[in-house]
């Protein structure tokens, strides 16, 4: 019995972060489209803001909740 809940709390919990992830990713394929709209001169500086990974970003989430 505890065995199968803690598989499907595992599950649901791998689930639900593979989720999140497809979404930060559909939100930055998002702003890269918005970026080809600029100008050349300011092109680079929106992809550069729109490069970082999900995994960077989740670091960088995790650092701001530790320092709170």
């Amino acid at each position: 019995m505890y065995l199968k809940l803690f598989s499907l709390l595992i599950t649901s919990t791998l689930l639900a972060s593979c989720s999140n992830q497809q979404v930060y990713n559909a939100i930055q394929v998002n702003q890269q489209s918005k970026c080809q709209k600029l100008p050349p001169s300011q092109y680079d500086d929106c992809i550069k803001q729109q490069s970082e990974s999900y995994e960077e970003y989740q670091r960088k989430l995790e650092a701001e909740r530790q320092a709170k």
